[in-house]
Order: structure tokens, then sequence, then C-alpha cells
């Protein structure tokens, strides 16, 4: 088993690639903890693949000479803070040039951000884990669970392939046995030696694969067990300026572990019905109260004798309005947006609704997750 140190150094590069120096922070471990499926809250289920998280921190004052003196020249506006020390086992796979250990980033464009009414930001969250544990042959959508819940800023997302040792470096590689990046793991195709077949969402189940660059969500079939690679992506966070240009001020890099798994015989993955068109549009002064959305663990499986009882992660509300979950039974979840909006609320840019429900079925318990999207309009 690998150790991790109690310290470690965070990076910082001031312009693009360091072009007006760079610096180093030390960080300290605050927490670690398990994050793999659990059928209870408490109870940590077999047939898991092992993950632990390791959360370190460090405080950096913007306003010293060691942020504001690289910066003071005008020519670089932009800083980035990352970190690429510990190792991991998916580099057996990668393709192209590429470091045997994760890379953790993101960049502060403090320029943009000054042009903002607000010069603060507070970071997006992540409201809960992504899903690691992929039946075959079972169409999964991954939904990243990231919203922006106090500025309500336009995140973008992008799939990208994973860069080699420091952020925008010229050499970049996939974690991937297909050494695609656009596909972590091999969907299922036809014919079925393919890997590259376009998205078929009408198919059961769904062919190829597809990243909704405005949710973030991943939706494929995994085609192999024992397969496992990294989703790489880009949040692009966007906010506008005093002039209402739309404008980049922040960019953060994930990588996110996949496995693909035997379909158990006696369990499925929860299903998901929409229960209206997505996204989801409502006008400023109308009162918008439906149910959008439902989660079901139905007898699917070869040998399931009975529905399995669900856990439910998603926000309390949106922008200050309530997002409901009813129950009408342990195996389905409904899901329910009550909002009268105002003029405050208005975005052309999609409020984000990050859902995932988790089976209690300990062989592992499978998830499914999805993300509403709401616009609010203008009379």
């Amino acid at each position: 088993m690998i150790s991790f140190p109690t310290t470690t150094t965070l990076n910082v590069d001031f312009g693009f690639k360091g072009a007006c120096g760079t610096t180093t922070l030390t960080m300290s471990q605050t927490s670690t903890r398990e994050i793999n499926s659990k059928c209870s809250t408490v109870t940590t289920c077999s047939g898991n693949n092992s993950i632990t998280e390791y959360t370190y921190q460090c405080t950096a004052d913007l306003n010293s000479t060691t942020f504001t003196k690289p910066l003071s020249s005008g020519t670089c506006q932009e800083i980035t803070f990352y970190h690429n020390a510990f190792y991991h086992s998916f580099y057996s796979v990668a393709g192209g040039v590429c470091a045997d250990a994760f890379l953790t980033a993101a960049t502060l464009y403090v320029g943009n951000l000054n042009r903002c009414k607000s010069k603060t930001n507070i970071a997006p969250v992540s409201i809960f884990d992504p899903t690691h544990n992929l039946p075959v042959y079972r169409t999964t959508v991954i939904a990243q669970g990231i919203v922006d819940t106090n500025e309500y800023d336009w995140l973008h997302f992008v799939q990208m392939p994973s860069y080699s040792i420091t952020p925008y470096s010229n050499t970049t590689c996939a974690y991937a046995k297909n050494k695609n990046y656009l596909r972590p793991l091999d969907p299922v195709c036809v014919p079925s030696t393919s890997t590259t077949c376009s998205f078929n969402s009408a198919a059961s189940p769904v062919r190829g694969a597809f990243f909704d660059t405005i949710s973030g969500d991943f939706t494929f079939t995994p085609a192999t067990s024992g397969d496992y690679g990294v989703l790489s992506y880009h949040i692009n966070e966007y906010r506008k300026d005093t002039s209402g240009k739309w404008t980049l001020i922040c960019r953060y890099f994930r990588e996110v572990p996949l496995f693909a798994i035997d379909g158990p015989a006696d369990n499925n993955n929860p299903s998901i019905s929409t229960l209206v068109g997505q996204p989801i549009n409502i006008c400023v002064g109308t009162k918008y109260c439906n149910k959008v959305i439902q989660m079901n663990d139905i007898m699917a499986a070869p040998k399931q004798s009975k529905s399995d009882s669900l856990l439910t992660y998603t926000l309390k509300n949106v922008h200050g309005s309530p997002f409901n979950v009813y129950s009408p039974n342990s195996y389905t979840r409904a899901f329910e947006i009550c909002w009268t909006p105002t003029n405050a609320d208005t975005s052309y840019v999609p409020y984000l609704i990050p859902i995932k429900v988790v089976d209690q079925h300990c062989s592992p318990p499978l998830e499914m997750s999805y993300t509403l999207q709401v616009r609010i309009y203008p009379i």
C-alpha cells in the first residue's frame, strides 16, 4: 500500500507556463476518507475498487509581494497552482508521453477577475463523489456533481487529454487502454471490435460515448470487464465583466478514475426517467412546480429477487428555491423543482442540479447520476 506524506509541495506558476516566475507552497494533510460505495452511510461494502481520498491544504496570500510582484508588469495576469507528486496505477495504460502521477491544477485569471464587478471567487464545489464502479453492458450516466452555489458563474466542461507533469505542457497522454482520452473505457459499439462508433442514445444499451459540455455528464456503456482508465476534463469558469462580456476567471483540471466490473446477476443500476424536457425553461414571475425526474431500482437483473432501497445525493435548494425529493417507496425517488423566479434569478446559462442515487445492494452497490439543467428567462 502506498504511504502518503503529511506535507507536500504545491507548485505556483506566474503567467503562462511560468513566464513571469515560479514559487512553491507547503501543503499539510488535513484529512483522509474512504470513498468506496457503501450499503449505508457507515458500512463499507464488498466488491469495491478501493479508493482513498487524501486532502491537503495551504493558504496563499494573493496580496503579499510573493504574488503581487510577478504580476506587477501587467504582461502576466494569471496564476496556476498545481500538484503532481502522487503516483497512481493508471500509468500502466497510458498512451502518449505521460507522468506516473495525477496532475491536480487550477489557473486563476487575476486580470480578468479584476474587470468584474465582484473581484472575489469561491471555487465550485463537488456535492458527491463521481461514480467509479461501472457494470459492463449497462448504460451509465456519470454526473460530475460540480456546481457553483455561491456566485452561480457559468461552468463549461471540456474533455481533454491529461497533461504530462505540468499544466499546459506540450506533451499529453490518455490514461486508457485504447489510448483515446475521449473514451477512457471501451464503450459498447457495433461491430464489437470497434471503440470509436458514433454516440447512439436510442440504442439499448447506448452505443459510443457522449460528454456534455454544459453539464459535464458522461454517458456510455462499458464493454469490457476489468477495464480501467481516467476521465480527464477541464472546468472553465466564466463571469460577466463590467462591460457585460463573459470572461474566463478560472480553470480547473479534473481527473476521475473509472473501473468496469462484471454486472452482478442479482442487481442492476437504478434507472432514470426524465419527466419533462431538458433543459427546463422557466420565465420570471411564473410559478413552476413539477416533478422533473424519477429514479427507480427495478428488478431487471436475471437473479434479482427484490428492489433495493436507495440513498440520494443532491442539492437542497437552487438559488434559494427548494428542490424537493419524494420517496413514494424505498426503491423510488422523484425530484421536484418548485420555483417562482424573480428578475435576480435570470440566467441564460443553466443552473445545474446534479443528482445521484445509490442502491443498497452489497455486491457492490450500483449507482446512477444525472444533471438537471434549468434556465430562467426574463418576461
